[in-house]
């Protein structure tokens, strides 16, 4: 995961802001989905997102890696912001990717409660009354040249944190050529040496095997509106189904993960974690062994 701090709610290269970021990562046909998942098959998803905030709002970039492209992966995802700051977007990226955003923006406000979110959400970052009305034009009207200014702006290369998560006896040595780092443990304390970080003995059997995995895309009407993924892993005392799901640009987003029996089948546990206009719902269910 990395990022920076961005810019007040009310700046209006949230816009231009907007379609780059969609252009980097927002959905299963932006960049860091295509190059990282679909060209070099080192993550299930990759994806960036901007947030805004009454103070100061954010963009992120994320992605779950293996161990051994974890350096590979952080330097494409850093090539890739180099590129949506520097490069002007394709036309055609420009216009597929607009068309997604204005088209998806219905999606947002179609219930009561989609509606009261938006006009809370306006009145709480002090959008103004007309925000809802012309958000689309608004996104409509941004420019190549303007989303290029906005990237270079909102991404910045000299304040981006950078959070690795994994073993680090094994990525220290594969992150040091790429920017400084500070080593903490789970707890968040502090590792002097990767030294510290070396196992001294065998760890516990519960290295996981990846098994299947497949993919699928929402289309409707010839514009994609989201995907979902699923992949199946298996360990030595249990077999492992995750499901993720993310529609309508994030406005959506489930991730279902079952814990069965690897010899009968039989279900375990279910957590399943949903986010629907930032509302976020749990259900943690763990089954008792049958007697």
């Amino acid at each position: 995961m990395l990022g920076n701090t961005t810019i007040l709610p009310t700046d209006p290269i949230y816009y231009p802001g907007r379609v780059a970021t969609q252009v980097l990562g927002g959905g299963a046909d932006s960049r860091l989905f295509l190059i990282l998942r679909e060209q070099k098959s080192w993550t299930y998803g990759a994806f960036a997102s901007l947030h805004r905030y009454r103070g100061l709002g954010y963009w992120q970039a994320t992605a779950e890696v293996r161990t051994d492209v974890a350096d590979s992966a952080l330097r494409e995802l850093l090539h890739q912001i180099d590129r949506i700051r520097t490069e002007t977007i394709a036309d055609s990226e420009l216009v597929a990717t607009k068309g997604f955003l204005v088209g998806t923006f219905p999606l947002t406000i179609e219930t009561p409660s989609q509606i009261a979110t938006q006009v809370a959400s306006v009145k709480l970052l002090g959008l103004g009354d007309e925000y809802l009305r012309l958000y689309r034009d608004r996104l409509g009207a941004v420019t190549a040249l303007q989303a290029r200014t906005a990237a270079a702006r909102l991404y910045r290369r000299g304040a981006l944190t950078v959070v690795v998560v994994g073993d680090g006896a094994q990525l220290y040595d594969r992150l040091q050529g790429i920017a400084p780092i500070r080593m903490v443990d789970v707890d968040g304390k502090s590792l002097t040496s990767p030294i510290s970080l070396r196992r001294r003995g065998p760890w516990p059997s519960t290295r996981a095997i990846r098994g299947p995995h497949d993919s699928s895309r929402v289309v409707i009407q010839g514009s994609p509106m989201g995907f979902t993924v699923s992949e199946t892993r298996r360990s030595p005392d249990s077999l492992v189904y995750v499901e993720r799901s993310n529609l309508a640009n994030g406005a959506f987003q489930q991730q279902t993960t079952l814990v069965l029996e690897p010899a009968t089948g039989v279900v375990r546990q279910v957590d399943q974690v949903t986010t629907q206009q930032g509302q976020k719902v749990e259900t943690h269910l763990t089954y008792a062994a049958a007697a």
